[in-house]
């Protein structure tokens, strides 16, 4: 027998829902990529902590020991939320002992509040214990893992009268990435050896060190130690922060 070839190609039910099994996910697919691609957990944006007067977006609470900033990422999209970043200012004091050995540490006015020469710690010392254990604790803490973290701890000095009534001296609980600034500050930046002030320098001079940190995890926070080196029994003294930058993302819960 002869076939004919023009002879209409006949489609059964299982080859209709075969083909379907086939192309369906392929469609599927083109679809999906497109939103995976827009995730806001995939695009880091950039921050800055302004305390200057214009654009300043930290403010100290009603007391002198505690701030938070609200920081806009930019280029942030619906959706994303301002990362959040709290200071918390606390005091270590030794009370015990005789009275050489005892040291206070109290805020002063204008202690964690905003100017245009950065974030003010500012507090004064009674007694003439000048270990690093004591003194003032700044705690910074963000709502989500931040990277690229930038700042300054600026105008290390000493006191110009008085034999160097004061002498400031700082240091970090968390070692960073890396440190730039002026070399005449000398220390490490740790308990062991903290950053000291030269002699005689004044807060003119602006002298500074610049800490970066590749990555802060959610749920670390990072601590500025600020005390006098010098055993004078009474000053006051004060530092800044200065410049602080980062990277993350807009949603809390990227990671």
């Amino acid at each position: 027998m002869i076939e004919n070839p023009t002879a209409p190609i006949r489609s059964t039910r299982r080859s209709v829902l075969t083909a379907a099994a086939w192309s369906a996910p392929v469609i599927a697919a083109a679809v999906a990529a497109p939103m995976a691609s827009a995730s806001p957990c995939t695009i880091s944006r950039n921050g800055t902590v302004a305390f200057t007067t214009t654009g300043r977006n930290y403010n100290r609470n009603a007391n002198t020991t505690s701030g938070v900033a609200t920081v806009t990422l930019q280029g942030a999209v619906t959706g994303d939320t301002p990362v959040r970043v709290d200071f918390v200012s606390s005091f270590a004091n030794l009370t015990t002992g005789t009275t050489a050995q005892r040291v206070t540490y109290a805020p002063l006015a204008g202690n964690l509040q905003p100017t245009d020469n950065g974030l003010d710690l500012f507090h004064s010392k009674t007694g003439t214990n000048s270990s690093s254990l004591y003194g003032q604790k700044v705690t910074i803490s963000f709502d989500r893992t931040v990277r690229n973290l930038r700042f300054r701890l600026a105008e290390f000095s000493t006191s110009s009268t008085n034999n160097n009534v004061f002498v400031d001296g700082a240091w970090v609980n968390l070692p960073p990435t890396s440190v730039t600034g002026t070399t005449t500050v000398s220390g490490l930046g740790t308990q062991q050896s903290p950053w000291i002030a030269p002699a005689n320098s004044t807060s003119g001079q602006m002298l500074y060190k610049e800490l970066t940190y590749a990555t802060i995890p959610f749920g670390t926070s990072l601590v500025v130690h600020f005390y006098s080196s010098n055993a004078t029994a009474t000053n006051q003294q004060g530092l800044y922060i200065q410049n602080m930058s980062f990277s993350s993302f807009g949603r809390v819960n990227c990671g």
